[in-house]
């Protein structure tokens, strides 16, 4: 598939949804790198580099990203991209000669959607978010094909050495306190991935707390993340 259209990425659900909510909301990396469509990677070297998106704080783990920074920063980069697509006046004569400043301007041009990220290699995984073909995580349950794909947050369990990851929506993620989130890591997974990873998270928490009762295995870690979003029923699918 090719790159998406401006007006693709304009109703891209994960982009939509930044919208309405408070400003000052803090995103953690992984967060943040989800929402954009980007690696890890790209976030440091933006950071370092003392660019695109503005407003982080923090250090290590702690980095944050405000969520109203970020909503202006996807704003921005859709109008530049629009800006740059519009079409542009027939010249009165052709070209003798096309330059090769002329031919990357053009190109430029042309694509100027991919700048922002979409339509290229994703997150760690290798995954694309082309595959993601809903509009709301209730519709890509309801009616997904297996390949179709959705952006997720791999929450850890709360109990010690447990290390399977529960897949949380990364939109109702929103919900949840960054501050608990700090060890989540953002997946693209696709409709078959995500029932074998809930299954799986929600085989090990049975045994885990089967272990629990039978006096096992420790409580808890209160610092961990709740297994579920603490304001449920806030995001409307």
């Amino acid at each position: 598939m090719g790159h998406k259209t401006l007006k693709e990425l304009t109703e891209d659900p994960f982009l939509r949804t930044l919208e309405g909510r408070d400003e000052l909301q803090p995103m953690t990396i992984q967060r943040t790198a989800g929402f954009l469509a980007q690696s890890l990677t790209t976030l440091l070297e933006w950071r370092e580099a003392g660019k695109r998106p503005p407003g982080w704080y923090g250090e290590g783990k702690n980095i944050r990203y405000p969520l109203g920074e970020l909503r202006r920063f996807v704003r921005e980069e859709l109008e530049k991209a629009e800006r740059m697509q519009a079409p542009q006046p027939a010249p009165t004569a052709p070209p003798e000669k096309t330059s090769a400043v002329e031919k990357v301007k053009q190109i430029a041009g042309k694509d100027a959607v991919k700048g922002f990220g979409f339509g290229d290699v994703k997150m760690s995984g290798g995954e694309k978010r082309t595959k993601v073909r809903h509009d709301s995580h209730a519709q890509f349950l309801s009616v997904g094909a297996p390949n179709d794909e959705w952006v997720f947050l791999m929450v850890p369990s709360a109990y010690p050495a447990q290390t399977v990851r529960r897949p949380v929506d990364l939109i109702a993620s929103l919900d949840m306190d960054p501050d608990t989130l700090v060890d989540a890591e953002c997946e693209q997974l696709s409709l078959e991935s995500y029932g074998e990873a809930l299954a799986a998270f929600v085989r090990a928490e049975g045994a885990a707390e089967r272990k629990l009762r039978a006096g096992e295995l420790p409580p808890p870690d209160p610092d961990k993340p709740p297994a579920k979003p603490i304001r449920e029923g806030r995001v409307k699918p």
